[in-house]
């Protein structure tokens, strides 16, 4: 009874004490300089080994705090000319002048030279901006061997972890049962290394109806690549940004769209490597139909390949950055830093070396 009335008297008293006072006196007030500094570019480029060197970029504009006090649209239509250049160990091997527009849109251009090992330095002198430059060296091929598809014995999964990617999602697939692969990769460098995996759909049909002339239908996509093997994606910059390691109990396979992963359970060594892909991407499934007219004849070839690409460190820290601040900080967190390799441009500027290997090939004909 006594402890209670002194608890009574204290909250009296601290209902006082804060009745009493000025508004003001819990309040404190900082005064913070605006930040305000000339728009900077913002890049994304990406070279590629694949299909014979492929380089890919875009640019957007990246704006100070003291610029929404002008109430511009954020999202405008940017157009600056400007020079993009590439070198290879110093000697120019793309360049490119003209108007580029700065709104991010995909500039893509084909045959360009990428070999392992060599040095590509990337300079976009844009009018109105500094000039952007950024150095990366391109890794060696990923050492893909002694592939092995099992299509006659598909196994059945129920609880599957559809896990989206940055840059793309996990295609969602609605077959209970899925088709076990496996392959041989061979990481022989001291230093960590960085990969991923995809599989890549390519259908094209071609047929002929009574009194028209051939018609071709061309499909490409991505389809799920599947892991049970919680393991080997223990640093997936996505499943780690999404808190997903607890549910291992409960996951029969994970699914991506894109699977980064590094080197962390097979670093210098040759492994073997289980994964699995939807049975519905079989050729020669009933997913796979081709005209349902008895007028039509044709035929459809069916193609899906497996994309595994060798990263550099630089890239995969630029993605689990941006990753990880797309996924939200909560209020004790610390502030996510975006990587980046520019210089005088926010963004980045990557090299990976890609190999391609057919899982499946079939061609059907029809009636």
């Amino acid at each position: 009874m006594k402890t209670s009335i002194i608890r009574n008297v204290a909250f009296a008293i601290l209902i006082l004490f804060v009745a009493g006072c000025d508004e003001d006196a819990f309040v404190k007030i900082i005064e913070v300089e605006q930040a305000d500094f000339p728009p900077k570019l913002a890049v994304r480029a990406i070279l590629d080994t694949d299909n014979g060197g492929t380089f890919t970029f875009s640019m957007t504009e990246a704006h100070s705090i003291g610029y929404y006090e002008t109430f511009k649209a954020e999202q405008q239509n940017i157009v600056h000319n400007g020079t993009v250049r590439l070198f290879e160990n110093d000697s120019t091997i793309f360049s490119s002048s003209g108007e580029f527009n700065i709104s991010g849109m995909n500039y893509t251009f084909h045959n360009i030279s990428a070999v392992a090992g060599r040095t590509y330095r990337l300079e976009m002198d844009i009018e109105g901006y500094d000039k952007a430059t950024a150095t990366a060296v391109m890794p060696d091929a990923p050492l893909i061997s002694d592939l092995f598809v099992d299509v006659e014995h598909p196994v059945k999964k129920n609880n599957i972890r559809y896990v989206p990617s940055l840059s793309t999602n996990a295609a969602y697939d609605f077959s209970s049962y899925y088709v076990p692969f496996s392959l041989n990769i061979t990481d022989n460098t001291s230093s960590p290394d960085f990969y991923s995996f995809q599989i890549e759909y390519y259908s094209i049909v071609k047929y002929e109806y009574e009194g028209y002339d051939l018609v071709e239908d061309t499909i490409t996509g991505l389809q799920s690549i599947y892991t049970s093997n919680l393991a080997l994606i223990q640093d997936n910059p996505d499943v780690e940004s999404a808190d997903l390691m607890m549910e291992g109990e409960n996951v029969d396979l994970y699914g991506f769209g894109l699977m980064m992963l590094t080197d962390a359970t097979f670093a210098n060594t040759d492994t073997r490597l289980d994964l699995y892909c939807s049975e519905d991407i079989v050729p020669g499934k009933e997913s796979y139909p081709g005209p349902y007219d008895d007028k039509s004849s044709g035929e459809q070839l069916v193609r899906n390949t497996l994309i595994v690409g060798h990263h550099t460190e630089e890239a995969f820290k630029q993605y689990r950055s941006m990753v990880f601040q797309l996924a939200g900080l909560g209020f004790f967190s610390e502030p996510v830093y975006i990587t980046s390799n520019m210089e005088n441009a926010y963004g980045g500027f990557s090299v990976q070396n890609t190999v391609r290997i057919v899982l499946f090939e079939a061609k059907v004909e029809y009636p």
